[in-house]
């Protein structure tokens, strides 16, 4: 049964119905998105004054000002993240996160806060005590890495630096590349740091703040140090640091904290204090004045006393080093006092006994019996002029068992900035130049022998291995490269009594009594038959058996388990003793019938080395027979023979005066000597003192040393 007419009524009932009911749900005007407002505010000072950019959600920012609103509309209802970027390093938000989450609701405007502080980039700098570490890599991949403290203190409208090296260690072969031993005060943040051929003192001397970033320079070789902010300019610091050398560009970075001093001061001194000779100088002593958490500080003023101005005096000659200034014999006690807390270290003035006496460039070295290094003309106050020519002590904080003095010396570099002047303390550890310079590396054992060259130096090991460091242009470093650095193994697997280094060559002795030679052989002076450079040892010519061997500049002389003297190389000056001026590549005999103990052969000056012509250098020889007689042969144009004119001599001539000397050591144009009895006497020329008989007249015949018993 079918109701057509009533079916249709119902049909259109629900349709009217269901239009009712979706009235509202059709296409309409009411709002999907919403809208947020982001404000800042600034507090502090050096604010950004392009302002920042809100970004959301990481989209494209939209720039606001350092303090204003900006309004985002068309935000999707439902939650954002909301970044406030291009903050200045000097500047961070306070309080809440960044990026931060935010609800949007359709319709409506969210709001968010943000309030930035910022610090002052300029004039604000913290002073005062800073930790540092520091990395250097040389263009051969050495890299020294380095710890330590300083101080930052106003200059002008920038800042200075004074500091101190605590700590370091080297990577790979470095020579000497971190100073992990000194704890002495000096001027500047400066640290070494060794290239091939060059040492490099960096001195952090000038800075200032530009913008938000740092900027230093050095004041003794173009080295840059630069850097920005890590989190506020007076917590902590870092940046880069880019040093010019003569083999390229050395990079590295460093970090500084800032670290503010613990508890009160303490102060300490350097102690025990080598013997003075009346007259000299102990240069660049300083307290060492720390808080009581071991940190060192800087900028304390230290007031000095001595017990006794009659022997010895104390005075600030260069902010802060002090000079003592030694008066007349005796003993005092100088006193140091900073905030009421003191240090004393004793001193004694009065005559020095020597143990070994060395011939430099210009200057002689002595080593004396209580294992102290003395130097003539003293080097503590070169520069101010008014230096003693008396011998006065080197590297004071170091006790030497032995020492080494190459051919050149003066001021303990050269013009490649090699340390001259090389010390062995009794542990083994190997120490060079005026500032006392450890020589470290890795392999690198204690040595029972040192010896110095003009750019470079060896060692010796207990197992009679060598080991070589600085300049290696002639494979003057025996291992078979060209590189420079070390220190390095000689190859070949020899184990060697003693070495001695030339210039720019090397020699050795071998178990057995064989000798080798190595480096530069331009006048044979390798003594292997040929005039060929070698970098790795060669055997000298004629099978003989030697107990020393001495390599000087251009020749090389030695002495054989039979006492027999024999030279080799350049001969232009008779300085082969073999009553001849024709070079030799092997070796010749020393003519007579002499029995030698040793031989020393001349080096080069300051101004000389290998590089220059040998026409007409200064070469002679001298050796000290087996009955402590001293003769020498060769050039005498500074009187340097010690025969009491300057007459050369094509063989051995005595040395006037008849004293019996236990060694002799031959340098440029002087020589030194020491008797059976320990005193040290000098002969030659002494234009600045060398002679150290307080004088600067040459002699020809041997001067005793002043300030001795």
């Amino acid at each position: 049964m079918s109701f057509p007419s009533f079916e249709r009524a119902v049909a259109g009932a629900v349709l009217v119905f269901g239009w009712l009911m979706c009235a509202g749900c059709s296409d309409s005007t009411g709002p999907k998105t919403g809208a947020l407002q982001v404000a800042v505010t600034t507090t502090g000072a050096e604010l950004k004054t392009s302002g920042y950019n809100v970004a959301i959600d990481g989209g494209v920012g939209r720039v606001i000002p350092s303090n204003g609103t900006v309004t985002l509309s068309g935000l999707s209802a439902g939650s954002h993240s909301v970044l406030l970027a291009g903050l200045a390093p000097n500047c961070a938000p306070v309080g809440a996160a960044n990026p931060r989450s935010v609800e949007v609701v359709a319709g409506d405007t969210a709001r968010v806060a943000f309030t930035v502080a910022c610090v002052a980039t300029t004039g604000t700098l913290q002073l005062g005590l800073w930790d540092y570490t520091q990395r250097i890599t040389d263009p051969r991949g050495v890299s020294c890495a380095d710890t330590g403290t300083f101080m930052l203190a106003p200059v002008g409208s920038g800042f200075a630096g004074w500091g101190e090296q605590t700590g370091g260690s080297s990577n790979g072969s470095g020579l000497g590349i971190c100073d992990t031993t000194r704890h002495d005060a000096f001027d500047g943040l400066q640290r070494p740091f060794w290239a091939i051929t060059t040492v490099m003192w960096d001195t952090l001397t000038n800075g200032s703040v530009e913008g938000t970033a740092l900027r230093f320079t050095t004041g003794w070789v173009g080295c840059q140090y630069s850097g920005a902010l890590v989190t506020r300019l007076t917590d902590e610091m870092s940046g880069s640091v880019t040093c010019n050398s003569g083999i390229g560009t050395a990079n590295g970075t460093w970090h500084a904290r800032y670290h503010q001093p613990v508890g009160g001061v303490a102060i300490m001194l350097p102690t025990p204090l080598p013997v003075l000779v009346p007259g000299t100088h102990l240069g660049w002593f300083d307290a060492v004045v720390t808080d009581t958490g071991g940190r060192r500080l800087f900028g304390r003023p230290v007031s000095w006393t001595s017990d006794n101005p009659a022997v010895a005096t104390i005075t600030t000659r260069i902010t802060p080093y002090t000079v003592i200034t030694a008066v007349s014999d005796g003993v005092t006690s100088i006193r140091a006092t900073v905030e009421g807390r003191g240090a004393t270290a004793p001193v004694s003035v009065g005559p020095v006994r020597f143990a070994a006496v060395l011939a430099g460039a210009r200057e002689s070295w002595g080593l004396s019996t209580a294992g102290a290094l003395y130097r003539w003309p003293e080097v503590a106050l070169a520069f101010l002029g008014d230096s003693s020519v008396l011998p006065s002590p080197v590297a004071y904080w170091l006790t030497y068992a032995s020492a080494s003095l190459g051919s050149l010396g003066e001021f303990g570099y050269n013009s490649h900035g090699f340390n001259q002047a090389c010390g062995l303390t009794a542990d083994g550890a190997a120490y060079c130049g005026v500032t006392g310079d450890p020589i470290s590396g890795v392999g690198v054992p204690q040595f029972t022998a040192v010896t110095a060259g003009f750019t470079h130096a060896c060692g010796l090991s207990a197992t009679g291995s060598g080991y070589c460091w600085g300049d290696n242009r002639y494979g003057e470093l025996g291992d078979g490269s060209l590189t420079g650095g070390g220190p390095v193994l000689v190859a070949g697997g020899l184990r060697f009594t003693s070495l001695s280094a030339g210039v720019a060559y090397t020699c050795g002795v071998a178990a057995g009594g064989a000798a080798y030679c190595w480096g530069a052989n331009n006048s044979g002076q390798l003594g292997d038959g040929t005039v060929t450079n070698r970098s790795m040892p060669s055997p000298v010519a004629g099978g003989l058996a030697f107990t020393s061997v001495s390599a000087g500049r251009y020749h090389t002389c030695g002495v054989t388990v039979s006492g027999a003297a024999y030279c080799w190389g350049w001969n232009g000056s008779a300085n082969l003793g073999d009553g001849s001026t024709t070079d030799s590549p092997t070796p010749v005999a020393v003519v007579g019938t002499l029995t030698f103990a040793s031989v020393s052969v001349s080096g080069a000056d300051d101004v000389g080395g290998y590089d220059t012509p040998p026409g007409p250098p200064v070469a002679y020889s001298c050796g000290v027979t087996t009955t402590n007689a001293a003769l020498c042969w060769g050039d005498n144009s500074f009187g340097e023979l010690g025969t009491g004119s300057t007459a050369g001599a094509g063989a051995p001539a005595p040395v006037a005066g008849g004293l019996a000397f236990a060694t002799v050591s031959a340098g440029p144009d002087h020589a030194c000597g020491l008797t059976t009895t320990g005193i040290a006497y000098c002969w030659g020329a002494n234009s600045s003192g060398a002679l150290g008989d307080n004088s600067k007249t040459w002699s020809p015949v041997p001067v005793r040393v002043a300030g001795q018993p």
